[in-house]
């Protein structure tokens, strides 16, 4: 059978999806698969195709999870059931970073990333300000969670220059009474669970709710405390909850803006309020 063949049977309606996988199974890029619909498909490939699709449109899937990659700030990034999905809203997170450490001077700057999943953040955080941080440090709570992020640093550490990167096996903040932080600029990123229960069902797509676990506010208060209680070097704190309610889910609005308030947080022009 050859591509077009394949893409024009009417058995397979996702066609952005099956385009996705034929790419990924046949290792073609999709600019040159237009340039390819005339090339043969062996039956094996055929068979991982049509049971990726399946697995996609009838198990309910995420793609992410059936391609094991997650394509973020234009990286490509190993993802698996280890991790949740990084979403395409979190990259305004690092546009945000970005606009903040433009207006810095690079000299001892060290960056935090809280609940780091795949590494995703910190990852393109220093992707894309080279030379400016001298040490990160990127805290997981569940041990396999973090072996994925160390994964995802062996494959990005030739772009990432002499920087020190920590990876540290920990609930949120404790690790750092055991660390020095004095005369540092401390840049905290955290993409936490953010979501409160009541308005969970309404926030979020069918397949986070089967296939990812179901977060909940607390996480976030429980951060900002810890914040409070354990650092006192300068620093400045980004994560997304101020960013994805829904306009309409006033109340996670509302307790969203209530526990930020308490820290010392810079507002970047990236996020509405």
């Amino acid at each position: 059978m050859k591509i077009q063949e394949l893409l024009q049977n009417q058995e397979y309606t996702q066609k952005r999806v099956l385009e996705n996988l034929i790419c990924y199974f046949l290792d073609i890029s999709r600019e040159n698969l237009r340039i390819s619909l005339d090339q043969d498909i062996e039956e094996s490939v055929i068979s991982k195709i049509i049971q990726a699709y399946d697995d996609f449109v009838v198990q309910k899937k995420p793609l992410e999870y059936i391609l094991w990659y997650v394509e973020f700030m234009r990286n490509k990034f190993k993802i698996d059931h280890r991790a949740l999905i990084p979403r395409p809203e979190t990259e305004y997170m690092i546009q945000a970073v970005n606009e903040h450490v433009s207006t810095l001077k690079p000299w001892n700057n060290i960056l935090f990333d809280i609940g780091t999943g795949c590494g995703v953040l910190w990852l393109s955080v220093l992707l894309h300000n080279p030379s400016f941080f001298i040490e990160a440090y990127l805290s997981e709570y569940v041990d396999y969670t973090l072996s994925l992020a160390q994964e995802n640093f062996e494959i990005f550490k030739p772009r990432l220059g002499k920087i020190k990167v920590n990876l540290v096996q920990s609930n949120l903040l404790n690790f750092v009474k055991d660390i020095s932080l004095s005369d540092s600029n401390l840049i905290l990123v955290a993409n936490l669970p953010y979501i409160p229960e009541n308005t969970f069902d309404q926030n979020v797509w069918e397949n986070v709710k089967n296939r990812e676990p179901k977060p909940g506010i607390c996480v976030m208060r429980r951060l900002t405390r810890l914040l409070s209680w354990n650092v006192s070097a300068n620093f400045w704190f980004l994560n997304q909850a101020h960013n994805v309610f829904r306009n309409d889910d006033m109340a996670g609005r509302y307790f969203a803006q209530r526990i930020l308030r308490k820290s010392r947080i810079w507002r970047s022009k990236n996020f509405p309020f």
